[in-house]
């Protein structure tokens, strides 16, 4: 499995699983640049997926990361960000692995 399908696949396997928890809403993010129409979308830096927790709506940042990949800069800025205000903040390598950091930061 090629580098872009195995991220999307751990991408879509933490929306479901996170998804149907009563306690989470969860959404993607992208952030990129429309070459055709020249416009940025997203925040550099900023996770894959956001959401908040109940019972506080506690803001929720989970980054996807497959193989051997690691944060960029302003990833690791956006990190810390997060984990300063309090947030929940996950870099996930695989499914069981983001549920049990999740749990552990509840």
């Amino acid at each position: 499995m090629n580098r872009t399908v195995a991220h999307q696949k751990l991408v879509n396997d933490i929306l479901f699983a996170f998804g149907s928890r009563p306690d989470v809403r969860i959404w993607k993010r992208v952030v990129g640049f429309d070459l055709v129409k020249k416009i940025k979308y997203g925040i550099v830096g900023e996770t894959d997926l956001q959401g908040i927790v109940l019972p506080n709506g506690r803001y929720l940042a989970i980054e996807c990361k497959t193989g051997n990949a690691v944060l960029s800069k302003p990833q690791i800025k956006w990190r810390d960000m997060i984990i300063k205000f309090g947030g929940i903040y996950i870099l996930a390598k695989s499914l069981n692995q983001a549920l049990t950091d999740f749990e552990a930061q509840l």
